[in-house]
């Protein structure tokens, strides 16, 4: 009798040993990214792991409408070269990228951990200066590791203006060329995101055309050579690109759109060739509004003279305060 009760105890904890492993076991999608490791919490799909071999990915859930991207989801992975975020995610983790060693191109609907963040300093009432995670969560550097490794490339990522302990050095690939911000919804770039971050290889930032702002000192002191402003956008905030390595500024508007752009905007920028204009050392003005006249937006500190084009409704005092120390010709 012992004996027969001992069996069916075992065939009992067996059961609900295998019932446990299915449950907690991560889900796989049918037909869809082979080899993405995921599990379903309060509705939201949470990718944990990809042990696949594809090079080009694009995370798109079979019936999900919200997917996180956990931390360490794709560590060390040395596959994948184009990684591509649909806006189904919503929210992704610190490091979800880290030692990745072939990665290319990442696509991805917003810059940091959740797409809803500050454009400028007290925008609402979350804007806390004194939470560094939090201003820390909005930048680049969010999505890779701090730890240093064979195929990764030191860069670093600030987040508080004027304060020595709020920059971190994070690593990412040395083959990373390009990173698109593919929102699908009105987005605004943080404050911060690209602040200080230059890699070896240079860098390239595409933004959709849904883009609508770009906030302070997002690019500042960044590796950024040229960026192509879409037509969706309407404010570019202070101190946004100051101090970057910017050359090139295209403008893909639509006839009619006007531009605000706040103080030193494009102060510092000493690399800068041409601002809309197809020739060299001219800047273009036609798509800038004139109501408001950023101080110091175009003081790129350049020693050349630069030609203004399309001033329209600008004031030579408002050139004057735009441009300050930089000289100008009309």
């Amino acid at each position: 009798m012992k004996k027969v009760l001992k069996i069916l105890l075992i065939s009992i904890l067996s059961v609900f040993t295998a019932f446990s492993v299915i449950a907690c076991a991560p889900e796989n999608p049918d037909g869809k990214n082979p080899g993405l490791q995921y599990k379903k919490e309060d509705g939201v799909y949470v990718v944990t792991d990809y042990n696949g071999t594809e090079t080009n990915l694009t995370i798109d859930i079979e019936g999900a409408t919200e997917i996180r991207i956990k931390k360490g989801a794709f560590e060390g992975n040395a596959t994948i070269k184009n990684l591509t975020l649909t806006s189904k995610v919503v929210e992704i983790d610190e490091g979800a990228f880290a030692k990745m060693s072939a990665l290319e191109e990442l696509s991805v609907p917003f810059i940091g951990q959740y797409a809803k963040a500050d454009t400028f300093f007290g925008e609402t009432g979350s804007a806390n200066e004194s939470d560094k995670a939090m201003r820390k969560a909005r930048t680049i550097g969010h999505f890779f590791g701090t730890e240093e490794y064979a195929g990764g490339a030191s860069a670093t990522s600030k987040y508080l203006e004027n304060a020595s302990d709020v920059a971190t050095t994070c690593y990412v690939p040395l083959t990373l060329k390009k990173i698109v911000v593919n929102a699908e919804q009105d987005y605004s770039i943080p404050m911060d995101a690209f602040n200080g971050f230059d890699t070896p290889q240079g860098l390239e930032v595409v933004l959709s055309n849904k883009v609508v702002a770009i906030g302070e000192r997002a690019f500042k002191d960044s590796g950024i050579k040229n960026i192509v402003i879409p037509a969706s956008v309407k404010t570019i905030y202070a101190n946004a690109f100051e101090n970057s390595k910017l050359k090139t500024v295209e403008f893909a508007t639509t006839e009619n759109a006007s531009i605000i752009i706040k103080d030193s905007a494009f102060k510092g920028c000493i690399k800068m060739v041409k601002f809309g204009a197809s020739e060299d050392y001219k800047v273009d003005l036609s798509k800038i509004d004139s109501q408001v006249a950023g101080e110091y937006a175009f003081d790129f500190g350049s020693e050349r003279t630069y030609e203004i084009v399309n001033a329209g409704a600008f004031a030579d005092s408002q050139l004057a305060v735009m441009f300050g120390e930089t000289e100008f010709s009309k």
